[in-house]
């Protein structure tokens, strides 16, 4: 683990965790190596001027040749008390995707938080993860076109051209975030989250060898009205709303803690339910090549009575030591059971049928989301 004094660029309060979780294996194919790096780093700015900054990298096969590897960055007082005053907190993890036995093999987690009661202090805190697959399809493999293994990436026969053939892969998405401020009518102008996750195809003599695969984006940006605007691209789907989204949990005494929060000033909620987005790419036989997965969350904040929590990939560990200062410790661990609760229960029909899509299954699979949505409308402000 590498811990590091630097400068770092924005002031970043408004935390958010965004991991993209892809194709847990490749039947019919060899997966030759795999090799990640996750960085978590968190910065403390005083009047806007960087200060202290704590810094964890962690590499496999690098820095350790066993998984799961963690890397956790923080700064400040991140006891989940109500006395704390400010502290902040990055964590990435990477987990062996090959003992998945699960359509979604929940191989990365990031998580970022912070929180800040005091008018000179915020934070930026960014968390990533690269991940490298070298891959390599036999003819057999090619041919074969009937991958039906968890979270297998596909031949599509009719798409074939000269050697290449066409390849299916997914990536899978959830995640959520939790933003609060103790003033209705704060200021968010300078309040702004970047997500990003692309899948690149390395090497290979494929038609689509050297490129960029797959792209995703989310964009939180706050307004000076204290609102927030939600902006996705590259088919992901997310819900943006108030406290009331909680409710869809059906977690005893949520009522309650939904109240608590409503009466905090001002909360944001945003929910990426369990999603699998397909991309397709061009292999040939015998020709190796590295799929090369990036992920980057990046945001900022003001300074001073707001506290955010955001997950993806994994559930929130420490999302109730954001907002134990602004309610109780217990209603604080309640509303992260009820997050989490939230976020796992949701679910979109996938659009396309790839080798892991399910669809909705029983009806009843569906019902979080459909609460969820309902729940946006009828609150909706």
């Amino acid at each position: 683990m590498k811990h590091a004094q630097r400068n770092t660029f924005g002031a970043m309060l408004l935390v958010m965790a965004f991991s993209m979780l892809w194709s847990a294996a490749l039947v019919n194919a060899e997966v030759t190596e795999i090799r990640s790096q996750i960085v978590s780093t968190s910065t403390e700015f005083v009047e806007g001027v960087p200060g202290s900054t704590d810094e964890s990298i962690e590499e496999y096969p690098g820095t350790s040749s066993q998984l799961p590897i963690e890397s956790l960055s923080g700064l400040g007082n991140f006891e989940g008390s109500s006395e704390g005053e400010f502290g902040a907190r990055g964590i990435a993890t990477f987990r062996d995707p090959s003992l998945s036995a699960v359509a979604n093999p929940g191989e990365w987690g990031v998580e970022a938080d912070c929180f800040s009661l005091d008018p000179s202090i915020s934070y930026e805190v960014m968390s990533q993860i690269t991940e490298e697959r070298d891959i390599v399809f036999t003819k057999a493999d090619l041919a074969s076109g009937s991958n039906t293994g968890s979270g297998s990436d596909s031949q599509n026969p009719s798409e074939q051209s000269s050697d290449d053939v066409a390849v299916l892969g997914n990536v899978f998405v959830s995640g959520g975030v939790l933003l609060w401020t103790d003033d209705s009518n704060s200021d968010l102008s300078d309040v702004d989250v970047e997500m990003i996750v692309i899948v690149t195809q390395v090497g290979g003599s494929s038609e689509t060898a050297n490129q960029e695969l797959f792209r995703a984006t989310v964009n939180v940006d706050g307004s000076a009205d204290g609102t927030i605007a939600l902006s996705t691209q590259g088919g992901v789907f997310a819900i943006s709303d108030g406290p009331g989204m909680l409710l869809a949990s059906n977690i005893g005494g949520i009522d309650d803690v939904v109240g608590q929060l409503d009466a905090t000033g001002n909360v944001h909620l945003v929910v990426l339910p369990g999603q699998v987005i397909s991309y397709g790419y061009k292999a040939q036989p015998d020709d190796p090549f590295t799929l090369e997965a990036k992920v980057l969350c990046r945001v900022n904040n003001r300074a001073g009575g707001t506290g955010v929590a955001a997950v993806f990939g994994r559930p929130f560990r420490s999302l109730s030591a954001v907002i134990a200062p602004k309610i109780s410790e217990e209603s604080a661990a309640l509303a992260q059971s009820a997050m989490n609760r939230t976020i796992e229960e949701s679910t979109v029909p996938n659009l396309v049928e790839t080798p892991v899509t399910r669809g909705c299954g029983a009806i009843g699979v569906c019902m979080p989301l459909m609460l969820l949505c309902g729940l946006a409308a009828s609150r909706r402000r």
